[in-house]
């Protein structure tokens, strides 16, 4: 089963300048709780953009360079998202933008989960359209607060 989870705003937008586009506490916290203990499967920006290897995951990163990383036990490189997964077929998709298109062009994704910030920001990066074939399955609504500065929702789509 392969998972994808992605954060954006209401144009679809995820990243500027290899960074996240807002800081949401809870946002963070469900990505740890939904990551934790799988293979996270990402891009070299992507992973270059993470705050160092997250605890209790598998890193898989698709580079172009075959050498990326290889010296380091604790991360596995793959030169294509189709090779990583057939080393790696239950995995979840954190990013980026080219890793997520190529995996939803392929059909390879049995659910999605999205945060939508109920925002519009400056984006250089989008998530590219949702598949028709899949249902929205449930949603879950976090007001802004001190520790998260917009609003937003957890959606959860499924495959059918």
């Amino acid at each position: 089963m392969i998972e994808l989870i992605v954060a954006t705003d209401l144009g679809f937008g995820i990243g500027n300048d290899n960074k996240l586009l807002t800081h949401l506490r809870d946002d963070l916290k469900f990505f740890k709780e939904t990551t934790k203990g799988k293979t996270m499967i990402m891009g070299r920006k992507t992973f270059e953009s993470l705050p160092g290897k997250l605890p209790g995951r598998t890193h898989v990163v698709i580079s172009r360079d075959a050498n990326f990383m290889k010296d380091d036990d604790e991360v596995f490189t793959f030169t294509s998202l189709e090779s990583a997964l057939e080393s790696y077929p239950t995995s979840i998709i954190i990013g980026g933008g080219e890793i997520y298109k190529k995996a939803l062009n392929i059909d390879c994704v049995d659910t999605i989960y999205l945060t939508l910030i109920l925002n519009n920001f400056i984006a250089d990066t989008q998530f590219p359209e949702i598949p028709e074939n899949f249902l929205l399955k449930s949603s879950v609504s976090i007001s802004k607060d001190e520790k998260n500065k917009e609003n937003f929702i957890i959606n959860t789509f499924q495959k059918f």
